[in-house]
């Protein structure tokens, strides 16, 4: 598909920001399509799904982004633009939550096969050992601090939350 203009978006969407939602005329434009939201668009005879969030930022910011979109809170749904921002593809991956068979729920901890708990930080492609713990918590307060001291403000929200762990 030829990409469309902000100009010929702008003839389609409009944006609420208060919400984060696109909209086609006075209902919600897209669907959810795995972490993110959707939108199909016809243009040219030829139908594409564009992602929301970079529609969203082409509305906005009156061109395409040039890098990816991170969502701040690693909600891929919250659209608000006080939520998106450009990122490198590695800034956004370090935003990215536990995976689905992490069976801790924590990323970058794993239990040892003695019981301990293990954290690991990946810094460009390579994985850096933290140490070992006696709990989940220790060790994933220690993955915490390194993240925040490393990947600064695209660390993964879970790991800059005051409240604490909760494994």
């Amino acid at each position: 598909m030829t990409r469309l203009t902000a100009s010929e978006l702008r003839g389609i969407f409009s944006y609420d920001e208060s919400t984060g939602r696109l909209m086609r005329g006075d209902k919600p434009a897209g669907f959810r399509d795995g972490r993110y939201d959707r939108v199909l668009v016809t243009a040219n005879g030829v139908r594409s799904r564009l992602s929301v969030h970079r529609v969203v930022w082409c509305l906005v910011h009156g061109q395409w982004p040039e890098m990816d979109i991170d969502h701040k809170d690693g909600d891929g749904h919250n659209n608000r633009l006080e939520n998106l921002r450009l990122a490198t593809v590695q800034q956004n991956m370090r935003n990215v939550g536990p995976r689905k068979d992490n069976q801790l729920g924590l990323k970058g901890v794993r239990r040892t096969p003695y019981g301990k708990y293990q954290a690991r930080l990946t810094i460009s492609s390579k994985e850096h050992y933290l140490g070992t713990f006696d709990t989940a918590d220790q060790a994933y307060a220690a993955l915490s601090q390194a993240a925040i001291k490393v990947h600064g403000a695209f660390a993964h929200p879970c790991l800059s939350d005051s409240t604490g762990v909760n494994p």
